[in-house]
């Protein structure tokens, strides 16, 4: 008889009840709980939040048996780890700042201790069940991508990449990876907006958050004198690391001008090629090789133009399509809807639907309407 297939270990989204979010109690493993409680901890707002030192260790105690905890930091905390009753986590290997943990046996109490400073902003205990939909359990960076995304800031990816990622991510199930060439750690909660949209628009491996502060450029010559190559070296490493069969751009025009967006394109045409050139940047051509990228395409640009269809229904979203899901995505960029942006359709001048293709080692597109038109995605 052949031998049976395992079968697979059933999650969360298995179970046919609800996860419960259990009241918690958050205070110094050192002082008094009473006296001393992190109140700020478990308002529910990430605006309000704790300043932890290196070795500070905090006792989150439940009123009931947790088997997962959700932590919210402000920004990347380092290694940290997470401890009960014979079991120890250790978490921050990529960054993440939504961190749902599976508990290995379900608590009342689990200690928390770090090893650098960092803020804490919330923290949440659940027990067994579905997790609620906001609750963000993210996976690792891909490790090579079919389709790798250069937006600049956070929201860019829906206002000008549109259905991209409800499309190619959620829908098509394939890899796919964001690359953030600006990072808003000063401007909270833009980066809390960031994942909680992509989290809404269908990707669940971690984006990828770059060193380089935002700073304001109204036109691409203060950006280059602000930024230098740091936007270059930046997509070259990227792209070395993600090795994408597709990459994804702004408008070489920044669509409303916008320098850092200019630079953005600019300098991602050049890395494309420059990631195949072992002479430039050794150290990331030593640690992941070189990469020749098949296929580039920019926002707007008019040479080999192409038109998403993002207006398709989506089985994975109940039927909205990727421009309905893109606009909902946007709308968790709470703090820039001061300004008059919009995800834009099909017919408007910063339309998300046309892009053209810069570069191909497969040939030219014929359907017109597919990031992924004659490559294979390796998923």
């Amino acid at each position: 008889e052949p031998t049976p297939e395992p079968t697979s270990e059933p999650t969360r989204a298995d179970l046919d009840f609800d996860a419960q979010q259990l009241s918690v109690k958050v205070y110094p493993s050192d002082r008094d709980e009473a006296a001393n409680g992190y109140w700020e901890l478990v308002d529910g707002r990430v605006a309000s939040r704790v300043v932890l030192n290196e070795g500070d260790e905090l006792v989150v105690c439940c009123d009931g048996t947790a088997t997962g905890l959700y932590v919210i930091w402000n920004k990347p905390a380092g290694l940290w780890q997470l401890s009960g009753e014979g079991w120890t986590i250790e978490r921050g290997e990529f960054g993440c700042i939504h961190d749902f943990v599976e508990l290995p046996e379900g608590a009342e109490e689990i200690r928390l201790r770090v090893t650098q400073e960092c803020l804490l902003a919330d923290v949440y205990a659940y027990t067994d069940g579905r997790l609620p939909a906001d609750v963000q359990v993210w996976q690792p960076p891909v490790e090579q991508a079919d389709l790798l995304l250069f937006p600049t800031h956070a929201d860019d990816e829906w206002l000008f990449f549109g259905g991209a990622i409800p499309v190619y991510a959620a829908e098509r199930g394939l890899q796919v990876e964001v690359c953030y060439v600006n990072n808003h750690w000063v401007e909270q909660p833009r980066e809390h907006e960031l994942l909680n949209g992509l989290w809404k628009g269908g990707m669940t491996n971690y984006p990828i958050i770059s060193d380089i502060p935002d700073h304001a450029s109204e036109n691409v010559w203060q950006a280059e004198a602000m930024y230098g190559d740091s936007f270059k070296e930046f997509q070259v490493q990227m792209i070395r690391r993600f090795r994408p069969l597709v990459v994804v751009g702004h408008a070489l025009n920044g669509e409303y001008a916008n320098g850092a967006h200019m630079l953005n394109a600019r300098s991602l045409v050049e890395a494309v090629e420059l990631a195949a050139d072992e002479s430039y940047d050794p150290a990331s051509a030593e640690l992941y090789g070189v990469w020749d990228t098949p296929k580039l395409y920019l926002h707007l640009y008019e040479e080999n133009p192409i038109v998403m269809d993002w207006d398709q229904p989506l089985d994975s979203f109940d039927g909205l399509s990727g421009y309905e899901v893109a606009a909902l995505a946007y709308g968790e960029h709470e703090s820039q809807h001061v300004w008059d942006f919009r995800v834009y359709p099909l017919e408007h001048v910063f339309s998300c639907y046309k892009f053209g293709l810069v570069r191909s080692t497969v040939g030219p597109d014929v359907e017109k309407n597919d990031f992924m038109e004659n490559i294979e995605p390796r998923s």
